[in-house]
């Protein structure tokens, strides 16, 4: 029998362990495991490496911006300087700020756009999210940021998709094609 999937085994020892909880008294951790040990005592020498160690990985690891804190922060630029493009002069590109904040991704997509009224957002939008069809995004950012008079909306949306999408492989070889390594090779394909 295959190994089941994690979630699935997960939930279903969650389930299991409802089940078992009620029909009988569940032990406490410490009679069942034995106590637990005592942490290790560090010594001022040890403790000062781990401090410089932490220091370093700190210093190293800037905290990771999420898609909003981008969308937003170049929303609100656009409007500020009033230019409707995923190029800043002042932040970069949307790419630039989105490697920058750690964000890895298979494939990013964004929009930006400018609307007057509110009214005009529906129509607009659905325009600018034609660009996005087939794009099966994962995780996406939204920034709106308003200036002048009367109001306008500096908006800007980004789409990430953080797996691949995998064509499928074939499953059966075409007429006349071996199924080994050499054999494929020699019907003239580059690749196993």
């Amino acid at each position: 029998m295959k190994n089941p999937h994690p979630i699935l085994a997960s939930s279903l020892a969650a389930v299991l362990a409802l089940c078992l909880s009620s029909a009988t008294p569940a032990l406490p951790v410490a009679e069942h495991y034995g106590a637990p040990d005592a942490p290790c005592q560090l010594s001022d020498d040890e403790r000062a490496v781990l401090e410089v160690l932490n220091a370093n990985r700190r210093a190293k690891l800037a905290p990771q911006s999420s898609l909003m804190a981008i969308a937003r922060e170049h929303a609100q630029d656009m409007a500020e300087a009033g230019y409707v493009s995923p190029v800043s002069k002042k932040l970069g590109t949307l790419e630039y700020r989105l490697a920058r904040s750690g964000v890895s991704a298979a494939a990013v997509r964004y929009a930006v756009l400018k609307v007057g009224q509110v009214v005009d957002l529906t129509a607009e939008l659905k325009a600018t999210l034609a660009g996005l069809q087939g794009f099966d995004a994962t995780h996406v950012g939204i920034g709106v940021g308003k200036a002048g008079a009367p109001p306008a909306s500096f908006i800007a949306l980004i789409a990430v998709q953080q797996r691949a999408t995998l064509a499928p492989f074939p499953i059966r070889p075409k007429e006349g094609q071996m199924c080994t390594l050499k054999g494929r090779l020699a019907d003239g394909l580059t690749t196993p």
